[in-house]
């Protein structure tokens, strides 16, 4: 994809390392078969995500990756195809991680957004949906069942939404809604949809793994 492109999708994704990954999961399934599923996850991203993507909106839209640990990029370069670049992520808390994230995918597009890789059911769709929402509001949110967000765009790096903000907590979403409010800035919601963290949440997702039978 072309760095000319309006919107800079960032990945915040860890390398797919036994007992780092999927851990929840892998209480109820096993590290190994977690990890599996890991995989499928990122192999689902970077083949179908990208590539539908790519079809949609064209050269408007374009992903990079942001790892962890920052070591692992030049296999995560090899084995994961359709990335315009890879960055490692600075140190601090989700907040601190997510705007430095935004903040470099702003100095190359007009528009940043990022996702993470335990939200399966995101899809091209959702992606252009925000591309067109960011031309007309300051910030844009997927807000998932369990309290938090699975995608968050904006066109600058607002320090309200990363600051005095509970991560991984189930009113994530609502404070960060709050921040919006409390700082004047105009909001779109995407749909609402399922994380992966634990084997019950089969149950809301679509997408299934292609290693691992659940």
């Amino acid at each position: 994809m072309s760095k000319g492109a309006e919107l800079g999708i960032g990945l915040m994704a860890r390398a797919p390392q036994l007992g780092r990954v999927k851990t929840r999961l892998g209480a109820d399934i096993g590290a190994e078969k977690a990890t599996a599923v890991y995989c499928d996850l990122l192999e689902h991203i970077s083949a179908d995500l990208v590539t539908e993507t790519g079809k949609l909106c064209g050269s408007a839209v374009s992903f990079c990756w942001f790892a962890d640990p920052e070591e692992s990029i030049p296999l995560l370069r090899k084995q994961y195809q359709g990335f315009e670049d890879f960055f490692g992520q600075c140190d601090g808390d989700l907040g601190a991680r997510m705007k430095h994230a935004l903040e470099t995918l702003l100095q190359r597009y007009q528009y940043a957004a990022l996702i993470g890789a335990d939200i399966p059911d995101t899809s091209a769709g959702h992606i252009n949906d925000a591309l067109a929402a960011l031309k007309e509001h300051d910030v844009v949110l997927g807000p998932t069942f369990d309290g938090g967000y699975y995608l968050i765009g904006v066109a600058k790096a607002h320090i309200e939404l990363f600051s005095g903000i509970p991560w991984s907590a189930e009113d994530t979403f609502a404070k960060t809604i709050a921040a919006c409010e409390s700082a004047g800035l105009s909001y779109h919601l995407l749909e609402t949809l399922g994380d992966l963290d634990v084997l019950s949440d089969f149950e809301r997702i679509k997408w299934r793994p292609n290693s691992v039978d659940i």
